[in-house]
Parts: structure tokens; C-alpha cells; sequence
């Protein structure tokens, strides 16, 4: 899966060994768990966890980030946090400090659809392996929704919810970049 990507210009590096990753745990305190994760940034994925499912996962991403347009994906997935960024104006009225309102863990329906497509690309990895995911990777995808693993993005995440929309994603988008591309791969290896 590694030689498919680079093959794509996609670079992998270790998480752990990444001056950048080390400043943004520092940043994102409220996320304790966050050298744990995969973290994909424009081509790049920062990672020591090298299992096909979570390549998959953040492939999805680098695709649709590449071709939904950077600036777009961008304000797409920091939505509505991003909003706060309105404060620094505050030096011309102080009404501007109301923006750091959005600092606060606001669902964000953008972002969820977002980690929904990738998820998308887990379960497509788990088919490709014969393998049915479990109830319990369900339920750890529906908690990561609704935790401060993605900043509290849908809390209203349920499990069924979750297996509908991932299920819609594949059934409608299997035919379709990147989940074509993916699914070929994943045949041939």
C-alpha cells in the first residue's frame, strides 16, 4: 500500500520523528491521544501506524483535498473553528471578539462528511480483505465523531447512523474516483 502511494507523489513520514507533529501536539492539547493518530496534511501523511485500512482512510483524503480544491478542503474540514480567526479584527470594534465563540468543539457537518468519506475508504480496504469490520470498530469510529479525536464534530454519531452512511458512500461512490482507483489497487495487491 506504501509503494501505491508514493507512486501517487504521496509522501509517508513518521509521526513521532516530525518537529511539525510534536509543535501540534502541543497545540491541540484538548486532544491527549493525538500522536496515536494518522495525520495527513495536503501529500503528506504523518504516521507510524502503516495498516492498509488507515492508508486507505487518509488516501481518500489526500484525493479529495487535491482535487476539491486545497483552499476549499481546507476551510471545508476547519469549519466552523476556523471562524475565530474573525477575533484578530477585534482592534477595530471588540464586537470582533464574539468570532472566539467558535473556539468552543462546534459540530461541524463539513468535517464529518469529510471523515465520513474516509472511513469510507477503511471499510473498502476491510471488503477488499474478505474481512467484515467488527461491531465494536463500528462503535470506535462512531466515538471518534462525537470525542475530541475530530473536536467534537457530530455527537449525535450512532453506530447505525454510521454504518448507513458508509454504506451509501461505497454503494453510490465505488464506481467513482477515488474509490475506483482504490478499490482496483486493492484487487491487484
Amino acid at each position: 500500500m506504501v509503494e501505491f502511494l508514493i507512486s501517487k507523489g504521496i509522501r509517508v513520514k513518521s509521526k513521532k520523528n516530525s518537529l511539525l507533529m510534536k509543535f501540534l501536539n502541543k497545540l491541540l492539547f484538548f486532544n491527549t491521544n493525538f500522536m496515536d493518530y494518522t495525520t495527513t496534511i495536503g501529500n503528506t501523511i504523518y504516521t507510524d501506524n502503516y495498516k492498509g485500512d488507515v492508508l486507505c482512510h487518509e488516501y481518500i483524503h489526500i484525493y479529495d483535498y487535491s482535487n476539491k480544491g486545497k483552499i476549499k478542503y481546507f476551510l471545508m474540514y476547519l469549519f466552523p473553528q476556523i471562524l475565530a480567526l474573525f477575533a484578530l479584527l477585534s482592534f477595530f470594534s471588540l464586537w470582533f471578539l464574539l468570532f472566539l465563540i467558535f473556539l468552543l468543539p462546534i459540530p461541524s457537518p463539513t468535517r464529518t462528511k469529510i471523515e465520513l468519506r474516509g472511513y469510507a475508504g477503511n471499510i473498502l480496504y476491510w471488503r477488499s480483505q474478505k474481512l467484515v469490520p467488527s461491531e465494536e470498530y463500528y462503535y470506535w469510529i462512531s466515538k471518534q465523531f462525537s470525542s475530541f479525536a475530530y473536536y467534537k464534530m457530530w455527537p449525535w454519531m450512532s453506530v447505525k447512523m454510521l454504518k448507513k452512511e458508509l454504506n451509501s458512500i461505497l454503494d453510490f461512490d465505488i464506481y467513482t474516483e477515488p474509490f475506483k482507483e482504490l478499490s482496483d489497487h486493492l484487487k491487484l495487491a
